[in-house]
């Protein structure tokens, strides 16, 4: 037997394993998708995609799923706020210049409270929107109830929200989301979302303005309350307050078609 063929064969065993073991050691490293890179993945989805992934990984994947994005979502509006406070504290300083500077300053404020780009103090109500007790839902009922009026729905908050715009609110906030003029109020699926971020009944509505006024007003015959309350009186609450705090818009505020016209630039140039 030739020694130096038995050991020529046993070499080419060697390098062809040698060769596998690498290519699939690079084929698992192109495959593998880390925590984080699946979570940048997952929330770069548009919600009804994200909302149709979630509802094919069963009630625990679900949870587990919703609880890692509310984190994410928490995190980057903790980032937000950082951020509006440093810019809010650079615009103090400014005002601490010359008569024009704090004239500038000024009114960058007002139009920051206006836009909802800053948290704001002050009087008002709290609305708070429920779905009808599970109790009285289960129990028989000498009336044929539509089950939807039993419960909470986007256009019961779009409706409140108008009609507290329309009495004189100056600052609106729903369960902690700031309303601008960007704020969509919508139902995902059965979920309502406001800027696009889940909220769940008891829908609490903010509103700073003339307590009376807003009162009366979410009081008045034909309302979009007063439909609630025929249903179930719990449905539906408005309660005065003499301060509240409202946070400030925490969503994406980049835009990409909407510019100043050309008469707007001009102006602003004149006026240096």
């Amino acid at each position: 037997m030739n020694p130096f063929a038995l050991r020529s064969s046993n070499t080419g065993i060697v390098l062809s394993l040698s060769a596998m073991m690498a290519v699939l050691g690079v084929l698992i490293a192109m495959a593998w998708i880390t925590e984080q890179r699946r979570e940048d993945r997952f929330s770069a989805l548009d919600p009804d995609q994200r909302q149709r992934l979630l509802a094919g990984t069963g009630t625990a994947g679900v949870a587990a799923e919703n609880e890692k994005l509310q984190q994410r979502v928490r995190s980057l509006q903790q980032t937000v706020e950082d951020l509006q406070k440093k810019k809010t504290d650079l615009e103090n300083a400014m005002s601490q210049g010359n008569k024009e500077t704090e004239l500038l300053n000024a009114n960058l404020q007002d139009t920051n409270v206006m836009a909802g780009l800053t948290e704001v103090v002050g009087p008002g109500i709290l609305v708070t929107l429920r779905d009808r007790p599970r109790a009285k839902i289960d129990a028989p009922s000498l009336h044929n109830m539509d089950p939807e009026a039993e419960i909470i729905h986007d256009y019961d908050v779009l409706r409140t929200v108008n009609e507290l715009w329309n009495a004189g609110a100056e600052a609106i906030a729903i369960n902690g989301n700031r309303v601008v003029s960007r704020t969509s109020i919508r139902c995902v699926g059965t979920v309502i979302h406001v800027n696009d971020q889940p909220v769940a009944p008891p829908i609490t509505i903010e509103a700073i303005g003339d307590p009376k006024t807003l009162l009366g007003a979410m009081n008045m015959r034909g309302n979009a309350l007063e439909e609630l309350r025929q249903v179930d009186d719990a449905m539906a609450s408005v309660e005065p307050a003499k301060l509240m705090k409202l946070p400030a818009y925490s969503g994406p505020q980049t835009r990409r078609w909407a510019k100043l016209p050309e008469e707007a630039k001009s102006k602003g140039k004149d006026a240096k």
